[in-house]
């Protein structure tokens, strides 16, 4: 009689909390995203690790960040350029911009030093405060093509209380350990993307929370079509120093995810072209420029936006952002979207689910916008 009771409780509480589970699980586990690995022909290259970018408006330990980085890289069995042979290089040509390669120095670096691949770091947040939070981007891009390449590119955004666990005693102090996560993060994803694996990455639980408010869709997009696309540094009236950069890397990040609809065109190549036809957003990116740009490049959209608000302070981390993509044929806008979200909203018991970066919420608007585009 016992055991039918408790057989009977069970079963009730299992019909209680089964549809919760599977909620949970559709939303916070099942859904992901993946890196796309590199073709077979590139995945040997000797990597060029240049000095990290810094857009993170604090001083930072760059030269630690690529060491670690390059330390990460030979463990892991990679023939990285020995920095000296890379300083000369960079001397020679008086290369003091890191965050992209041109055309030019691309094919020179290939011819001088033999390295076939750079390693372009960017630094997006770095804070010391009680709990740190730091945020890096990293790219690999094929050289000594006519055009620069594109291979993979991948980020890690983290805090010191991502998982505080019991007690608080999972809270990190050390921004430097932080970093030391996000570095074999990145090498264990860039590992896998030239030994042909795709790298999994789960959804942010909840991620409808960050789905665009009425986004617009052109049927002139078409899901079937593969489009080159060059992703311009957003129009940025945040405050937040370099706020239009980083959302250009956050979007070229998450359309490199769709490879059968997206060729993502390297930031040095539009940077190059910014500063050869003396391009400056005073209010937005007009369509006279965005016609040169498509000349120029040979790209069939291009992807703009404004930052309103970037606010990466752990304590309330949000970003409110309009995206929108112009088509070349037509010159018409394909598609635009408004995104508005901060790290407390959907949490509502013991902070569970609760985002401590804005580069994590800024990722998962990206992956939206992203995802509509390509017609998923």
């Amino acid at each position: 009689m016992t055991s039918s009771k408790s057989f009977s409780c069970r079963s009730c509480l299992l019909s209680v909390f089964a549809p919760l589970l599977a909620f949970l699980f559709i939303y916070g586990c099942a859904s992901g995203v993946t890196v796309r690995p590199v073709p077979p022909t590139d995945r040997h290259p000797t990597i060029a690790v240049l000095p990290v970018q810094n857009l993170s408006s604090s001083d930072a330990p760059l030269r630690q960040i690529r060491r670690l980085m390059t330390a990460a890289l030979r463990q892991r069995g990679f023939h990285v350029l020995p920095y000296a042979t890379l300083y000369k290089f960079m001397a020679r040509h008086r290369m003091r911009y890191t965050g992209g390669i041109s055309a030019r120095r691309s094919a020179a670096i290939k011819k001088e030093t033999g390295a076939g691949a750079v390693l372009i770091t960017s630094l997006e947040t770095y804070s010391k405060g009680y709990t740190p939070d730091i945020a890096l981007f990293s790219r690999l891009v094929k050289v000594g093509t006519r055009r620069p390449e594109l291979l993979w590119m991948d980020s890690a955004g983290m805090s010191g209380e991502d998982s505080p666990g019991l007690l608080g005693l999972g809270l990190v102090h050390d921004p430097m350990v932080l970093m030391g996560k996000a570095v074999k993060k990145l090498s264990a994803s860039l590992c896998n993307a030239l030994e042909g694996k795709k790298t999994w990455e789960p959804d942010v639980t909840m991620a409808g929370r960050f789905k665009p408010e009425n986004p617009f869709k052109s049927p002139l997009l078409n899901p079937k079509r593969k489009y080159k696309v060059l992703v311009v540094p957003f129009y940025n009236i945040s405050g937040r120093n370099n706020a239009g950069q980083i959302m250009q890397l956050q979007f070229m990040q998450q359309m490199m995810r769709y490879p059968s609809h997206f060729q993502v065109i390297d930031p040095g190549l539009i940077r190059h072209e910014f500063l050869n036809i003396r391009i400056i957003q005073w209010d937005g990116i007009s369509l006279f420029n965005v016609k040169q740009l498509f000349t120029l490049l040979d790209a069939d959209l291009l992807v703009s936006g404004r930052i309103i608000r970037y606010g990466d302070n752990s304590n309330s981390p949000l970003v409110l952002m309009d995206a929108i993509a112009i088509e070349r044929k037509s010159r018409q806008v394909v598609w635009s979207s408004t995104s508005y979200a901060s790290g407390s909203d959907g949490v509502f018991f013991f902070d569970r689910g609760k985002i401590y970066t804005a580069h994590s919420i800024a990722a998962e608007m990206a992956r939206w916008d992203a995802k509509g585009m390509a017609g998923h």
